[in-house]
């Protein structure tokens, strides 16, 4: 009884961390974390403290 335990939680695990790999795949195909907010913002210049 022990050992099926070990061996369903072995396989869930490959299985969560098969999706997840899955997952962050998808997130790191569609760019990622933008460091800006929007587009916009991207192309302008920040203006100084003047």
């Amino acid at each position: 009884m022990g050992d099926l335990a070990l061996v369903v939680g072995l396989a869930w695990v490959v299985l969560f961390g098969f999706w997840i790999m899955g997952r962050l795949d998808r997130f790191f195909s569609r760019g990622g974390i933008s460091p800006c907010w929007d587009a916009e913002e991207e192309q302008t210049p920040r203006q100084g403290g003047k």
